[in-house]
């Protein structure tokens, strides 16, 4: 009676563990996985509101989700994005303007219909700091600081996949 009552008090963490993940958790690489994470919307709204494109050209973006936090029918993604315009230039795909920074996109889900509601990006100079503070969870944040090349090499390559491009080889 004693092992059952064990091997009881054992599991019961575990579901409850398991239950409060709900949709969102964690993939196998350690990165957060939303509920919406994975949505080709976030990637359209990260190419059209958030990437610039300075030379008139077309933007690309990729991204890994940081963390999440979920509120009723939204959810506040935290994203590590890597964005990269390509404009055509004497017959020449070439790299306009890019960029490689933190973003939290705020996402509603309501009647199986998902919308992205607005994002936020860190300020410049200054500011960069104190705003990303305000804008991102702690996890987030940790997450953040802890980016390393090959992470953003990762998603350099993925748009540049997109594009058409050739990939960067990356030595370890």
């Amino acid at each position: 009676m004693k092992e059952k009552l064990k091997s009881v008090l054992i599991l019961i963490p575990v579901f409850i563990c398991i239950g409060c993940q709900g949709e969102i958790g964690m993939n196998q690489d350690g990165t957060y996985l939303g509920r919406f994470s994975s949505l080709p919307i976030i990637k359209d709204y990260l190419n059209q509101k958030v990437a610039d494109k300075g030379f008139g050209g077309k933007a690309y973006c990729a991204y890994e989700v940081l963390d999440a936090e979920k509120s009723g029918t939204s959810e506040r993604l935290y994203l590590w994005a890597v964005c990269q315009e390509y404009h055509r230039k004497n017959q020449k795909l070439e790299a306009g303007t890019g960029s490689s920074s933190p973003v939290a996109l705020t996402i509603r889900k309501e009647n199986e219909k998902v919308e992205v509601l607005g994002h936020q990006k860190p300020g410049i100079g200054s500011q960069y700091r104190p705003s990303l503070e305000a804008m991102f969870s702690k996890k987030a944040l940790v997450s953040a600081n802890s980016m390393k090349n090959e992470r953003i090499f990762k998603l350099q390559n993925a748009v540049r996949q997109e594009a058409g491009v050739p990939l960067i080889n990356v030595k370890k």
